[in-house]
């Protein structure tokens, strides 16, 4: 992931567990500007399939999928999206979620 403005504090993480060539042994993890720590994970099929965006603390009724945001339906998805791309959209829901623009 490029340096972008908002992303400086998210560094690339690694899951020594999964095989070298899978994007799953890779994802991202920071803290976003609502304090929430973010990880941002590959599925096995990336680009196909979207990156997944889990939260610490958790939302409650805001997870889908294995305890993971949410952020948009899988037609949404573009495989030209990154992982720098899927924070985004997490920085914006957070946003919206804490200034109760969001119903839970």
């Amino acid at each position: 992931m490029r340096v972008t403005p908002g992303l400086e504090h998210f560094r690339l993480g690694e899951r020594t567990s999964e095989p070298k060539d899978s994007w799953r042994r890779y994802y991202w993890i920071g803290i976003a500007p609502t304090g929430q720590t973010l990880k941002a994970e590959y599925p096995y099929d990336y680009p196909r399939e979207a990156i997944w965006v889990d939260t610490h603390p958790r939302l409650k009724s805001f997870h889908h999928r294995e305890g993971y945001l949410c952020l948009m339906e899988p037609r949404e998805w573009s495989p030209d999206y990154t992982a720098a791309t899927a924070i985004a959209i997490a920085f914006r829901f957070l946003r919206e979620y804490l200034d109760g623009n969001v119903d839970g």
